[in-house]
Parts: C-alpha cells; sequence; structure tokens
C-alpha cells in the first residue's frame, strides 16, 4: 500500500513538473531576466567615454540625487496619502496645476500583478511649471515619472539627477495606511531589462489599456464605484495620453542627447570646440525655433567637428515605444482554463517551496504576453545618427527650461550675440550635460551668481538600495512603540534633519532617540494638549499614527511614559 502511495506520489510530481513546465515555458524567470538586463549589448560603443562618465551604480553618485529626493526632503518627507503626493507636486506649478494622470488597469510594469480595472495603475507625469526667477528653477516635464499600484501599497519613480546625467530608477515601498513608507533606490539591472535606453518607456496610441480608452473608463468606474480614484479622475483621453507619451519621449531623448554630448563630439580640444557650438546653437535655437536658420555658417563648422571624433557605429536613439494592446476583453472573460490550472501549479509550489512572494515572481507568475508586446522584448532602434546630424543641438536646447532661457535673454539684455560670447568664453570638457553647472558658467559671465536649492546634499539623509534589510527590534523594546507611531516620518525620511531615527541596528537607532531632545517635548500631550500649543504634539494631528495613538491611551494603553523615558531629561545626572 505504502509503496502505490509512493508511486502515485511520484507521478503527480512528474505530471506537476511537466504541466509547470509547459505552463511557464514563454516566461522569464528571474534569473533570465537579470542576466539578460546584464548582458545586453550597450548603447554606446566598447571603450566610449559615456559608458565611464555616468555612472550605471544603483546608487546615485556621491554628491548627486535625484529630483524626488529633493522634493520629498523639502516637504519634510514622503507625501501621503496619494492625494497629498498630487498636492505636493502641484505646489510646483505657478497655477497650481496638478500633473498628467492617467490609470493603466492592464499594466506591464513589474508590479502588473497588482493592477486591475478595480485597482488600476495610477501614472503621473510631472509637468509643473514654474514661474519665472531670478534664480534657477528645477525642471519638471520629461523629468519625473510616478506609478502607483495599491495592490502592491508601492510607487515605482523614475526621476532625473541632474548633477549626474541620468535617470533614477527608485521605488516607495510599503505606501499604505499603517505602513512605513520608505524611499529606496532599485536595482538597475532589473530596471534596464525593459527600459532599454536608461529612461522612460510607453505605450503607442490608442493606449487601450489605460483610461483613454472610453470602454476601459467605463467598465474601470463600475469596478472601482466612483468617477474618481486617489482623488484623480478614473476618465482619461487621448490627449492626456499623448502628453504622457511625449514626455516619455523627452525622457528617451536626454539619454541619447548625453552620448552626443559626450561621444559625438568626443575628447581633447577639438572635443571642447564641438560642444561649445553646439550649444551656442542650442541656445540659438532654444530662443528663436522659427529664426532658426540650418544655412548659418556655425552650423557647417559644428558638422565639421562631429566629423572628427563622432563614433563609427553611430548614436543610437533607442525605442521606449511599447506596442498598443487591447486586453479588456479577455479580462472580462475572466481567466482561461491555462491560467486557472496555471494558479493551481503555483499555489502547489507556493506550498511546497514556501518561498516569500515578491513583484518578480508575481510578475512571472501571469501568463506571459506576446513576444511583440512584451517590454522585455528587445526593440529595434528608432535611429542611428551620424556625424551629419544636428539631433545634438535639439536636443541639448530642450535641455534648458523656459525659465533658464528667461533668465539668459535678461541677464544678455536680449542679445544672442552676447550669449553666444559667454559660451565661447569657457571650455566644455568631456563630461555629462549638467545644465544646472551650465548656466551657472553662463550666469557668471554676466555677473550673476545663479542658485540652485536641489544642489545641495548635505541636507538629504543617505539613500537606500532596495533589499536592505529591515530593522531587528527586541521583542518589549520601546522601539516597537517608536514604530508604531513614528518610523513613518522619522525612518527613511529622505531629509537628514528628519532622518533621526535612522539607522541599522536597534542600539543605534536607540542612541540616536535619546539624543534627540525634542521627542521628550513632541509626545509630552499632557502639557499642551487643548493649548494654544499643540501643534508641538507629534504625530501630526492629522496622521493616522495620531488616530491610532490616541485610540491605544484610551483603551488605557498608554505608551508615552515609556517612550518618554527613552529620551533622557537635560536635567539628569
Amino acid at each position: 500500500m505504502l509503496k502505490k502511495l509512493l508511486t502515485t506520489l511520484i507521478v503527480l510530481a512528474v505530471v506537476i513538473a511537466a504541466l509547470g513546465y509547459w505552463l511557464y515555458r514563454d516566461s522569464a524567470p528571474i534569473q533570465e531576466l537579470e542576466a539578460r538586463a546584464k548582458n545586453l549589448q550597450p548603447l554606446a560603443a566598447d571603450g566610449a567615454a559615456s559608458l565611464d562618465l555616468i555612472s550605471r551604480e544603483d546608487l546615485p553618485p556621491e554628491g548627486t540625487r535625484s529630483l524626488v529626493d529633493f522634493i520629498f526632503a523639502e516637504n519634510n518627507g514622503i507625501p501621503y496619502p496619494f492625494e497629498k503626493m498630487i498636492e505636493v507636486l502641484a505646489s510646483y506649478d505657478q497655477d497650481g496645476k496638478a500633473p498628467a494622470s492617467l490609470m493603466i488597469p492592464f499594466s506591464r510594469s513589474l508590479l502588473k500583478a497588482s493592477s486591475d480595472l478595480a485597482q488600476p495603475r495610477v501614472v503621473i507625469a510631472a509637468d509643473m511649471e514654474p514661474g519665472n526667477s531670478s534664480e534657477l528653477q528645477p525642471q519638471f516635464k520629461g523629468r519625473l515619472f510616478m506609478g502607483l499600484s495599491q495592490g502592491a501599497d508601492e510607487i515605482e519613480l523614475v526621476s532625473y539627477n541632474e548633477l549626474a546625467g541620468r535617470y533614477e530608477f527608485q521605488l516607495i515601498k510599503d505606501y499604505k495606511v499603517g505602513g512605513t513608507p520608505k524611499l529606496v533606490y532599485a536595482q538597475r539591472s532589473i530596471c534596464l531589462a525593459c527600459h532599454t535606453n536608461e529612461a522612460t518607456i510607453f505605450p503607442v496610441r490608442p493606449w487601450q489599456e489605460t483610461t483613454a480608452d472610453p470602454a476601459v473608463t467605463t467598465h474601470a468606474k463600475q469596478r472601482i464605484g466612483s468617477d474618481s480614484y486617489h482623488g484623480l479622475p478614473v476618465a482619461g483621453s487621448l490627449a492626456i495620453a499623448d502628453r504622457i507619451d511625449g514626455f516619455t519621449d523627452v525622457g528617451n531623448s536626454i539619454s541619447t542627447t548625453q552620448r552626443i554630448w559626450i561621444d559625438g563630439c568626443g575628447a581633447g580640444d577639438t572635443g571642447n570646440r564641438c560642444r561649445s557650438r553646439m550649444l551656442e546653437l542650442a541656445l540659438a535655437f532654444a530662443m528663436n525655433p522659427g529664426g532658426f536658420n540650418e544655412a548659418d555658417p556655425r552650423i557647417a563648422e559644428l558638422l565639421q567637428l562631429q566629423q572628427q571624433n563622432w563614433p563609427a557605429s553611430g548614436v543610437v536613439l533607442a525605442n521606449n515605444d511599447l506596442m498598443n494592446r487591447a486586453p479588456l476583453e479577455d479580462a472580462l472573460d475572466g481567466p482561461s482554463t491555462r491560467e486557472v490550472v496555471r494558479e493551481m501549479v503555483d499555489s502547489v509550489v507556493a506550498m511546497l517551496t514556501r518561498k516569500p512572494a515578491d513583484e518578480v515572481s508575481d510578475f512571472n507568475a501571469l501568463p506571459p504576453l506576446p513576444a511583440s508586446q512584451d517590454p522585455l522584448t528587445p526593440r529595434a532602434h528608432k535611429a542611428v545618427y551620424d556625424a551629419s546630424s544636428l539631433e545634438g543641438v535639439y536636443g541639448v536646447a530642450q535641455l534648458f527650461s523656459p525659465q533658464d532661457i528667461a533668465l539668459l535673454e535678461t541677464l544678455s539684455n536680449y542679445d544672442p550675440a552676447k550669449i553666444a560670447a559667454a559660451v565661447q568664453a569657457y571650455n566644455w570638457p568631456q563630461q555629462p550635460f549638467k545644465r544646472i553647472a551650465v548656466m551657472q558658467q553662463l550666469g557668471s559671465h554676466f555677473g550673476k551668481q545663479l542658485s540652485y536649492a536641489y544642489a545641495d546634499t548635505s541636507k538629504l539623509s543617505d539613500p537606500l538600495l532596495d533589499g536592505e534589510p529591515p530593522l531587528d527590534i527586541t521583542d518589549g523594546s520601546v522601539l516597537e512603540h517608536y514604530e508604531q507611531y513614528c518610523f513613518g516620518c522619522h525612518r527613511g525620511n529622505p531629509s537628514a534633519k528628519l532622518n533621526f531615527m535612522g539607522g541599522e541596528t536597534e542600539a543605534v537607532v536607540l542612541e540616536k532617540i535619546a539624543d534627540t531632545e525634542t521627542i521628550r517635548e513632541a509626545l509630552d500631550w499632557e502639557r499642551y494638549a487643548g493649548t494654544s500649543k499643540a501643534n508641538k504634539i507629534m504625530p501630526p494631528e492629522t496622521s493616522w499614527q495620531r488616530r491610532k495613538l490616541a485610540k491605544a491611551i484610551k483603551e488605557g494603553n498608554d505608551p508615552l511614559p515609556e517612550m518618554r523615558e527613552a529620551v533622557p531629561s537635560m536635567f539628569e545626572f
């Protein structure tokens, strides 16, 4: 009997294995995904200077950070809930305009398993327009993208790093009620498996996997039970999708422009003169696009300079366009027999292996996309530019904001010849194009020291890499209370000033808490509650942590005395 049972189990295992192979054979496991990313042919030829000068590390180069890091630090942490995130972004627009948004129930991201008609992925493309200023302003269009997946309690971000000349790939983890949102840098190799130009990707029209499709909007509204989701309209439009698509094209072209600036012009005196002429022409185009004349003799000089160092293989404009897909009908029909069986196999495998779930596993567990629609499938380049191209001029012009151009026009008294002379007064060495440094150099020529608020990283907490272990807290430690009520704002906060509960070990965190005397005052509810100084009390009055703590106190589980005792009084000896 036992032998028969054992034989049956072995046969069943073989059948499950064979069935698993049949179901999974078209999808890329995590090892293949990572290998494919790491073994991609470089966007630049072997030995190209851009491969060394633009960092490929997961964390940003020292002394640089992404745009979103500075925004969150400036606003005392990660805005929550998502409605607050939208408010914060809109505050950077001179008219208070919210960023462009679109719902994508049928996502192709790593978090696609967490998106559906009831919880669509929310894509945000920052298009804020700051007002003119006598100082340098952040540039948002094509520089900041977010994708909220409520089902995964996570936001994916693509955010430009002005000081390093590259895009950063980041995540906000545990973005939920009761969570401790944490901003981390993603493993770049996994992201670049799809984002092959180290920048942004997006599907092409008519965007039938999004709420730009009226039918998708109708069903999404029904499943959500509202016309809005996270304070944003569920209904999209072709115009909004086209706008977001345009911003992703801007992001894609920035990576190519950097390679033209570095590799197309090359090294040495010839390369410096090439960049100088390219910058001069780019500013001329930015100031007066309609009056730009390709018969300008300076263009002939630029093309001659480009001929001397331009890579023999050309400079690539990668393809950031994903083929349109129309998955609504399949979604409404429900899972196929194959998918049902596949889910059963997943359950058996999960029970046998007991491996924790993660977004990559969830990604691979879904039915594979057709190769033509899969973002992992290599895409033919959009273009390969040779030395006769003026794409560098147009690309560099796009790196400046309207506010930058207005500043230069004011400083030069609207004299293009003076701006050209300012450009020619400096060498422009072979390094990534850094808009802020270029503007400050030109400003100094006119006797103006231009400041930029997002250049000093000393006030930011250290960047975190995804996958770092969570803090191990001893049972009964006072840190359990701090974890519940305080970590959400003061551990992993982008602002170094507010990150006073950061640290790799329990002892380090407790020491930091003990050294932060303001904590004792912030937790002194008895003194400040009901007075004009009630705003000193923490957690903030509108936070879920405050409500949770107030409930605990009401139920007789007041942790405040113990929490205050962790901060020695200044009068203790």
